[in-house]
């Protein structure tokens, strides 16, 4: 089994170019490789279509998840360039003990959703 291969939909289409050239024939040979060229055309915009699709729905979420994880940087204050002053300073703070922006809206979050307590439960 050969790989598939890329659709173009440029001149260099073998069916696109077939139906330019003989738009305008009357002959019934040529009208049957019409009708065949047409078919081709139509699956190949058809699998275009749906390869673009497929494309654009991958890239939106892409972005999505990329707009997350700098969303999350920016709370936990990597959003610094690095070598400037205000880096230096962050670096030079400890950054062991200390309690992220994220830690601290996850705790207050769990802290909110309190178990529920079954039958006979004091």
């Amino acid at each position: 089994m050969e790989p598939e291969k890329e659709t173009k939909l440029d001149e260099s289409n073998e069916s696109l170019m077939f139906l330019i050239e003989n738009s305008t024939t009357k002959d019934a040979n040529v009208q049957k490789e019409f009708a065949k060229h047409l078919q081709i055309l139509n699956d190949q915009i058809g699998a275009y279509q749906w390869a673009l699709k497929k494309r654009f729905g991958f890239d939106e979420s892409s972005w999505r998840h990329m707009s997350r994880r700098m969303t999350f940087l920016k709370i936990e204050g990597f959003d610094v360039r690095t070598n400037t002053r205000k880096a230096k300073e962050k670096k030079a703070t400890p950054q062991e003990n200390k309690e992220t922006k994220l830690e601290q809206i996850l705790l207050k979050k769990k802290a909110k959703t309190k178990k529920k307590k079954g039958p006979g439960a004091d």
